[in-house]
């Protein structure tokens, strides 16, 4: 019991120092990672048109919303099917920064029309797991050449 405990107080002392021995960037780049990872699962979910996936990402509050919002869609039984069978996801790109993430996906159809949406997503740490406190949508499916146009002139 007592080696057990001394074993203990050994691992926890070297965490502690573990940590206190990192730099705030390099907690800052951890932090980035982890978000980046829930990002990432937010946008296959959609990629894959999985609303649960989704589901388990989301804060509590925001779950409220989620499942309220599918209700609202499919009626008193829900449908954890989200996205459009067209335009579908091709790929995505994600931008992480303050505690935020832009999601741009690249979509398209069988006719060969290219379409972009625009999700951001904000994170809030929960216990140890970062979860998403919100999101919206910026870009709902616009036609890639409005889109470019609109993005040259700002």
């Amino acid at each position: 019991m007592l080696k057990r405990s001394i074993l203990t107080i050994s691992l926890l002392l070297a965490t502690v120092m573990f940590v206190a021995c990192s730099t705030p960037a390099e907690l800052l780049a951890e932090i980035k990672e982890e978000q980046t990872a829930v990002a990432e699962q937010w946008a296959e979910a959609l990629k894959n048109r999985d609303g649960e996936a989704r589901y388990a990402l989301l804060t509590e509050e925001q779950q409220q919303r989620f499942y309220e919002e599918l209700q609202a869609q499919s009626g008193k039984d829900v449908n954890w099917v989200i996205g459009v069978s067209s335009p579908w996801v091709v790929d995505y790109q994600i931008e992480v920064s303050n505690n935020e993430a832009l999601i741009t996906y690249n979509t398209t159809t069988s006719q060969q029309v290219n379409y972009i949406l625009q999700e951001k997503i904000s994170f809030k740490q929960v216990k140890d797991n970062w979860l998403i406190n919100d999101y919206q949508t910026v870009v709902d499916y616009i036609d890639e050449q409005s889109y470019n146009k609109q993005a040259e002139n700002q």
